[in-house]
């Protein structure tokens, strides 16, 4: 099986792309509403004004297509709009909108401020915000995508030498040596998603809305890696996140798909002889760190060791290690091992 995660850089269209908040874009949308025919048109002037960042998620099995998702984030948010003509359709409304984009590594931000202090425009503000909630669920999708096939594809595996031993009650058990690490090319694709989803250095909700809401600032995500084709030390990479979500969605996949290793024995015919999961030991904590909105990957951790099976506690082990061949090691979520 062949997993491939893209993360491919801005495709801007047209010459929509010089666009500046400065400078409003007309667009027009459709929807079953006024609301989300707005929403539609703010989602194509970000699109047109800042471009898009396209992830491809593209799965074979046995040389069979089986996953091909394609996801289009555009990083930008709306600060201001002006519906120049809404025009009823047959069970859809059209508007057209003059709308005002910025571009921003996440769409953080106070909306919509007032041009004077008695001036509060309840509508647009909430379909300002409309449009930020929209792009926040896209940045979750992104997210969720690219960490799609964690533990499966994160990390690399391999065994190196496998045999059977007595401890000293004359006991049988069975060593397995291995070697975990993460995979380089996965940790470079998370890292291009933060780089996309960290809020930009002068977006002004992490200090301000903390500071209005009574909360200290939101955590970090670190990335350490090394490419294994260089022969000098790894780079590290680390983004403030502005959004607890965010950060909290990344700890629910880390923790909740645990990595583990299944062990599958085959004999020479290919039919598995034996099959079990074991924890390895240095998973969370030396792998990866977790903890309130801080989040770590120790990309340049390598774990050496040997996993070790009592083959007694299994009736009827011994006599199918006679028929073994090969040994394969995968990495799995916990789940998998149930």
């Amino acid at each position: 099986m062949k997993n491939f995660i893209f993360v491919l850089a801005l495709i801007f269209v047209g010459h929509a792309a010089a666009q500046t908040a400065k400078n409003p874009i007309r667009v027009h949308g459709e929807g079953a509403t006024e609301e989300q025919a707005k929403q539609n048109a703010f989602r194509t002037a970000i699109e047109l004004s800042v471009g898009s960042v396209v992830v491809s998620d593209r799965k074979t099995v046995n040389g069979n297509l089986n996953k091909d998702e394609i996801l289009n984030y555009a990083s930008g948010y709306v600060t201001d709009h002006r519906v120049i003509n809404t025009v009823p359709l047959s069970g859809k409304t059209l508007v057209i909108v003059d709308v005002w984009v910025n571009k921003s590594k996440l769409a953080d931000r106070i909306l919509g401020a007032s041009t004077k202090t008695e001036d509060f425009d309840g509508g647009k503000q909430v379909s300002q915000l409309n449009s930020l909630l929209d792009a926040k669920a896209r940045s979750d999708q992104l997210l969720n995508q690219v960490m799609s096939d964690f533990p499966n594809k994160a990390f690399t595996v391999s065994s190196s030498e496998t045999s059977i031993n007595v401890d000293r009650n004359r006991s049988p058990w069975l060593f397995i040596k291995y070697s975990m690490a993460w995979n380089y090319n996965y940790l470079m694709a998370v890292n291009e998603a933060m780089s996309i989803l960290a809020p930009s250095k002068n977006s002004v909700i992490s200090p301000t809305m903390d500071r209005m809401a009574g909360q200290t600032p939101t955590g970090y995500v670190t990335i350490m890696a090394k490419n294994p084709k260089d022969y000098i030390f790894g780079n590290q990479w680390s983004y403030q996140m502005s959004d607890n979500s965010s950060v909290r969605l990344l700890q629910d996949i880390l923790i909740d798909r645990e990595p583990y290793i299944m062990v599958t024995i085959r004999n020479a015919g290919e039919y598995n002889v034996w099959r079990i999961c074991m924890e390895p030991q240095w998973a969370r904590g030396k792998a990866f760190y977790s903890a309130r909105e801080n989040i770590a990957f120790y990309g340049n951790t390598v774990e050496t060791g040997y996993l070790k099976f009592d083959i007694n506690q299994t009736p009827g082990l011994i006599d199918r290690l006679r028929e073994a061949n090969t040994v394969e090691l995968e990495i799995v979520s916990k789940y998998e091992c149930k």
